[in-house]
């Protein structure tokens, strides 16, 4: 199963159950200026920026980094949902619904 994939399920079950949570994309991207004819870099988000970013009833912070089964964490992704829980948010790694449903269950 594609990450893509799971990422769309997880959405798609937090707002069924009436979670306020969003794709949060990031990344470098480089793109041409066409009026200066030079190649520019953007950078979306932060490194190891978690790919779900939500908020809970209450204002609680939530951020699930989603990986497919056999996939392996960069140190920004290990660092960013350290900072989160530190905070007092709710950080953590999803593979499937099964992991939200067990990470959340005291909010649905």
């Amino acid at each position: 199963i594609k990450e893509s994939d799971i990422i769309k399920s997880i959405l798609e079950y937090l707002h069924y159950k009436g979670i306020f949570a969003w794709r949060a994309n990031s990344g470098t991207f480089f793109f041409k200026d066409i009026r200066s004819n030079k190649t520019r870099m953007f950078r979306a988000g932060m490194k190891g920026m978690s790919d779900i970013i939500g908020i809970l009833s209450g204002g609680v912070m939530i951020c699930i980094e989603v990986k497919a089964k056999g996939k392996l964490h960069t140190p920004d992704q290990i660092y960013f949902p350290d900072k989160i829980k530190e905070y007092g948010g709710i950080a953590f790694v999803a593979n499937n619904l099964s992991d939200i449903e067990s990470n959340l269950k005291d909010f649905f």
